[in-house]
């Protein structure tokens, strides 16, 4: 069984030197992607009274703020969403880091690694598709970024897993990593939500 991993970010500050950065990942088998795009388009389209998917993006800043959390219609979907995910068995994750620098990224530019944050959802994901499927594989999918620094990803990426010894030990995650539109993939946009509510805990 393949599992796809969308993984998505968020970074808040929460005063002077006080700057929390979340990876979140949001994981579910291959055959259930097309029911669970089917079921988040009726929930837009009931709440928003949309005619096509991508003409409203979910946001977790936009659900979860400190005006968007007022909302009843938006505490009323986010509570709808969690329903989707027990129903289709989305397994989610995330990890907080009190850094300033966001997600390292002049660490991918200058030095080719991977930053902690994900290598510490790496290692949740790899002990989920390990405990739930015995045959099963993870293919990570990023939020897409300009064409150079998904490059930096996609490298950073292969070198943790042939080059270091805790990377060569995660067999169940497939060595090349895809990226993905947020406005049009739902997964992606679930795990926004997660990354959000888990920096603005």
């Amino acid at each position: 069984m393949t599992v796809l991993a969308f993984l998505d970010e968020s970074h808040q500050v929460m005063g002077p030197g006080d700057v929390w950065t979340a990876l979140a990942a949001a994981c579910l088998a291959v055959d259930a992607t097309r029911d669970v795009t089917r079921e988040l388009f009726n929930l837009k389209r009931r709440f928003w009274r949309i005619r096509s998917p991508d003409q409203v993006e979910l946001k977790g800043a936009k659900l979860l703020g400190s005006k968007g959390i007022r909302s009843p219609r938006n505490r009323d979907f986010l509570q709808e969403i969690i329903s989707l995910c027990r129903l289709y068995g989305i397994r989610l994750f995330a990890v907080a880091q009190h850094h300033p620098e966001g997600l390292q990224l002049s660490r991918l530019r200058e030095e080719g690694m991977l930053p902690d944050l994900h290598r510490g959802i790496l290692r949740r994901i790899h002990r989920f598709v390990s405990d739930k499927y015995s045959e099963g594989m993870a293919l990570l999918c990023f939020d897409e970024r300009s064409r150079q620094e998904n490059r930096h990803i996609s490298r950073a990426f292969r070198s943790f897993l042939f080059k270091s010894r805790e990377g060569r030990e995660l067999r169940r995650i497939v060595e090349t990593p895809l990226f993905y539109d947020s406005q049009i993939t739902p997964a992606g946009e679930i795990a926004d939500i997660v990354a959000y509510a888990m920096c603005a805990r």
